[in-house]
């Protein structure tokens, strides 16, 4: 990914810098997020070619590519993501019942075992290969490489969703594009991203586990994410909190703060970040954006 010379959103050419930080979780290399003066969309402003991405991620480590974690807060996250599953699902059928899902960036599987077991219809993308086959092989999904290469008629899913997904896109407007041509008129979109207004964020700034530069390209609010969708034709109708991020992405970023684990006070700070959105602003660590395409 070339440095960034205009606002992929408004087109404006003149940013400032929001944070320089570290890859803690791998490389140890330092990035900078930049942000837009005209309409404050952050973004991290790498010179990283697409085809070197992908070497951020060649860890044993990265967990959202593993049916299991060694570690207490990877050993965490898997026994939430198992928990959540359930409440994804009700999300999605409180909106639509029809049975046709779409997954991108499905790791493991674990969602879309859930929704096959219910007789949905279950298609998932996921680049990397080891959890893509464990998909196949452990819960006998349909699992493509990448959307670039995936076909399927317009407007054939009744749900797709990414969790999580959608800061790690490249060419994002051209994956959205694909992605919106494949949800049906009357489909929704879900898309679930970290909160870089979250007090957390405020709190632990450079050291914030949810920036994890440079995997993540974008660094969403609220208002950035309706901008960029607002150019795609579409439009947030719902949002829900993702409380439990908050207690992960501190005691993550405790450890990176601290170069060691500090569960309890990570814990702390993530009911602190909870309680603080519920009182004043909902912004949560991470939201969950319910979207669906404008009536033409």
């Amino acid at each position: 990914m070339k440095q960034v010379r205009s606002c992929i959103l408004c087109g404006n050419a003149e940013f400032k810098s929001h944070l320089v930080l570290k890859d803690f979780f791998l490389s140890g290399e330092t990035f900078e997020i930049s942000e837009c003066i005209n309409c404050h969309f952050r973004f991290s402003n790498l010179s990283i070619s697409l085809d070197k991405i992908l070497r951020y991620y060649a860890s044993e480590n990265y967990v959202s590519h593993k049916p299991e974690a060694n570690g207490l807060i990877n050993k965490l996250y898997v026994i939430v993501r198992k928990f959540t599953v359930r409440k994804k699902f009700q999300i999605i059928v409180k909106f639509k019942k029809g049975h046709r899902i779409l997954d991108v960036g499905c790791g493991t599987g674990e969602l879309l075992a859930y929704f096959k077991k219910r007789r949905w219809e279950t298609v998932g993308i996921e680049t990397n290969s080891n959890a893509r086959d464990y998909g196949i092989t452990h819960y006998g999904l349909d699992v493509g490489v990448d959307l670039k290469t995936y076909k399927s008629a317009p407007e054939s899913f009744d749900v797709i969703t990414l969790w999580h997904v959608l800061e790690h896109l490249p060419d994002i407007h051209e994956q959205l594009r694909k992605i919106i041509s494949l949800l049906k008129s009357n489909g929704i979109l879900i898309a679930a991203v970290p909160n870089c207004n979250a007090y957390d964020a405020q709190y632990y700034q450079e050291f914030w586990a949810a920036y994890d530069v440079p995997r993540h390209l974008y660094h969403f609010t609220k208002q950035t994410l309706s901008y960029l969708l607002e150019l795609h034709g579409c439009h947030i109708i719902e949002v829900f909190p993702m409380k439990l991020d908050a207690y992960y992405v501190s005691m993550l970023s405790e450890k990176y703060k601290h170069g060691k684990p500090h569960h309890f006070h990570g814990f702390i700070r993530g009911v602190i970040s909870n309680l603080k959105a519920f009182l004043k602003g909902k912004e949560y660590s991470s939201m969950i954006y319910v979207i669906k395409k404008n009536i033409q």
